[in-house]
């Protein structure tokens, strides 16, 4: 099993606008896991933690949501959910305006990132 944190984007049709997804996933060992719940049959975990934001801040979303995924992962225990509730309320109160164009556009290849998009 990988304890990387990898990350996928995406976007969502969503009653004629779009949504932006933010996708952090982890594999983690069964056995490693605190409790583990019936319908775990094979020897790895893999679970994700998504972001569905009205504005296309990939980047911005993603830097803030892998530590967040980590440290999810790191419980070994996915019956506690508060961090990620906890995470939610900090993001939908964080003041996008306030921010630079830089803080916002965070770590992403625009034009790879459009590119796939089109296609």
């Amino acid at each position: 099993p990988s304890d990387e944190t990898s990350s996928a984007f995406f976007v969502l049709p969503c009653g004629g606008a779009l949504l932006y997804g933010v996708s952090c996933h982890r594999r983690v060992g069964a056995a490693e896991l605190l409790h583990r719940d019936a319908n775990v049959s094979r020897s790895a975990v893999q679970k994700a933690v998504c972001v569905l934001s009205h504005v296309p801040f990939f980047g911005l979303i993603q830097q803030r949501l892998s530590p967040v995924t980590q440290a999810f992962f790191e419980q070994m225990d996915f019956r506690c959910t508060s961090l990620l509730g906890d995470f939610h309320a900090a993001l939908s109160n964080m003041p996008f305006e306030r921010l630079s164009e830089g803080e916002l556009l965070h770590g992403i290849d625009h034009a790879q990132l459009f590119f796939g998009l089109r296609h």
